[in-house]
């Protein structure tokens, strides 16, 4: 009887053991969804302060400076040494606003004619994507997918002028199209890995 009693306790703990290491095991792989960013979220009753405006890009700097125009004078705003511009920024009346980088900036190398490279600033095609939603909390204003925030963009006091700071990931023409060749004042080539920080003026 107490061999029966002592199989019987010997083949729960086994079973048991079994039980949790499959449990730990199969918890390890699944991955929990996201879960949504309350600042993600608007209050119809109190829209934001940017609600049905409309914003053009006066600036788009990055980090190292381009010739583009072919004047000898290295920027850093692709604006200046291009005849680019972006996409506006429309907050529509139902809390989504366009993706301001739909029209793409790209940086290209061409050959002038005679074995020499010239930095080329490209902004044609259009980029269809989704709408982000927006929010907006202080001054601070949130781009949101699927409750997730894609980039933000700051205030000014007046607001005015709003300014995002966009990573590299998120420049469609730096990566998408492949358009990321610089021509430095040294005249060597890099692949620019670095972001952008652009300026809005309300219209």
């Amino acid at each position: 009887m107490k061999k029966k009693l002592l199989f019987i306790i010997l083949a729960g703990c086994i079973t048991a053991c079994t039980i949790d290491e499959v449990t730990m095991e199969g918890s390890s792989t699944i991955e929990q969804p996201e879960q949504p960013v309350a600042v993600c979220f608007v209050d119809p009753n109190n829209p934001p302060a940017v609600f049905g405006s409309q914003w053009n890009a006066v600036s788009f700097v990055i980090e190292t400076p381009v010739d583009g125009n072919g004047d000898g004078v290295f920027s850093t705003d692709l604006f200046e040494e291009s005849s680019c511009t972006i996409s506006p920024i429309i907050f529509r009346d139902d809390f989504k606003a366009t993706n301001p980088l739909f029209v793409p900036i790209s940086l290209r190398l061409l050959d002038d004619g005679n074995g020499n490279l010239v930095q080329n600033i490209d902004c044609n095609g259009i980029i269809d994507g989704l709408f982000p939603t927006y929010s907006q909390e202080q001054d601070i204003v949130y781009f949101c997918y699927s409750g997730q925030i894609e980039f933000t963009g700051t205030l000014s006091n007046n607001d005015q002028t709003l300014t995002i700071e966009f990573t590299n990931d998120l420049l469609f023409g730096f990566n998408i199209t492949g358009g990321n060749q610089l021509l430095r004042q040294n005249g060597t080539v890099e692949s620019y890995e670095g972001g952008a920080i652009v300026t809005f003026e309300r219209i």
